[in-house]
């Protein structure tokens, strides 16, 4: 009997309508990560459906699967593959409930319908806007830097909130900011600047499972972290995050994944033009269920990272997809591009290939000479299997290859243009 690898997917359930759900705790909607055998996706995506179904709920939609192997190994993820088959998932971790359970609202908004008050506040991020000291220097709004630092390096680096006001330049500015660059986010909130700061401070750096005692940085006020944070922080984190704040504002931009989009006008993809986000902000309100939760230890836990872990990797095949379609694309479609992205990871660690510039490469290739290349050119398999050779050397051999092909059939076309 053939044993399947085992694949864990983050899977999007819905109860169905006067049933109990096999999750219980009440919630109509979660965000489950669950675990089988199977012998690819598609039977993956089958057999969850089918057994979902037989817990009186829906799959609404498979977010991510990947294969057990390529996670870092974890005390969870090992005690729940000792306990997959291929008949019926294992449930990782508890659900985390989802808009209809313990309401995340996502509705978009535009800087009109913001009106600063004493309520506006942003949180700017000095990585994503340089000079961004020099410009609150200048300004007049009241304003603080979430670092003890005095070091002027460190200090243009880091997250600083200020009060906005519409007649402030800075608040001009901020309106100005490009999408793409991922300058910050808006809050609304009752508290004073050193309330805000202490309370934002205790999230700038969380403990993680990556085996160090030293907490890793927290980058909440870049937008697309924080729309992750929604899915991937545990809900007691998250609850103790929004506690003191109305409401929370990001601006839009073609890499930001809205958890639940349906309030938001013709969601942005990662081929969206950055201008159409322009103006386009998102709105984050809650029920008060998600921050009345008890005070727990501020840290993410080994399946919030592992989920942003999958959140920065899907990100990651978003962005190679963009780059492929735009060097190629008067030659392949965005799907074309998406799926050669897609498939790349899990065929460079094939060939111990993991770099940025590895996958790309491997990217270029899949998405020139087809899937499973190197089982057609012996050429290309010879390159990417040199003993001996370094993967660097090896995504180098295999770059030279798809040269000398692109030189080959260059002379092919100019011979048959002669005739």
């Amino acid at each position: 009997m053939t044993m399947h690898p085992i694949w864990i997917a983050d899977c999007e359930l819905s109860a169905l309508e006067e049933a109990q759900p096999f999750w219980g705790g009440g919630h109509g909607k979660v965000l489950a990560q669950l675990m089988l055998r199977a012998a690819g996706r598609p039977e993956l995506e089958a057999t969850l459906r089918a057994s979902v179904a037989a817990g009186q709920a829906r799959l609404s939609k498979v977010r991510s699967a990947q294969l057990l192997s390529e996670l870092p190994p974890s005390e969870q993820l090992t005690a729940a593959a000792a306990r997959a088959d291929a008949a019926r998932p294992v449930l990782v971790a508890e659900p985390v409930p989802l808009a209809s359970g313990v309401p995340l609202c996502f509705e978009e908004v535009n800087w009109d319908a913001l009106e600063p008050s004493r309520e506006l506040w942003a949180v700017l991020d000095g990585v994503n806007w340089p000079g961004l000291p020099q410009l609150i220097s200048g300004s007049r709004l009241e304003s603080a830097c979430l670092y003890t630092t005095q070091d002027p390096e460190k200090l243009a680096a880091a997250p600083w909130i200020i009060r906005l006001d519409r007649l402030d330049p800075l608040y001009s500015e901020l309106r100005k900011r490009p999408p793409q660059e991922h300058s910050g986010i808006l809050l609304k909130t009752c508290l004073g600047t050193e309330e805000l700061r202490r309370h934002l401070r205790r999230f700038t750096m969380l403990p993680t499972p990556i085996g160090t005692a030293v907490p890793q940085y927290f980058r909440f006020y870049d937008p697309r972290v924080l729309l992750d944070s929604t899915v991937a922080l545990p809900p007691e984190v998250l609850g103790q995050l929004l506690r003191p704040f109305n409401s929370v504002i990001v601006p839009l931009s073609p890499q930001c994944v809205v958890p639940d989009p349906s309030k938001i006008s013709e969601p942005p993809g990662i081929f969206s033009p950055p201008e159409s986000c322009r103006n386009r902000l998102v709105q984050l309100t809650w029920d008060t269920a998600l921050t009345d939760c008890p005070d727990r230890p501020l840290r993410i836990d080994e399946v919030s990272f592992e989920k942003f872990g999958r959140l920065h990797r899907d990100r990651a095949v978003a962005k190679l997809a963009l780059f492929l379609h735009s060097s190629q694309q008067e030659c392949y479609s965005q799907e074309e591009c998406l799926r050669a992205a897609t498939l790349a990871p899990e065929a460079a660690a094939r060939f111990g290939m993991s770099s940025k510039k590895q996958i790309t490469a491997i990217a270029r290739t899949l998405l020139k000479f087809g899937d499973a290349f190197w089982e057609r050119h012996s050429e290309a398999h010879a390159a990417l299997t040199e003993p001996g050779k370094l993967p660097w050397q090896r995504k180098n051999s295999l770059l030279e290859w798809m040269t000398r092909m692109d030189q080959e059939q260059l002379l092919r076309d100019v011979a048959g243009g002669e005739r």
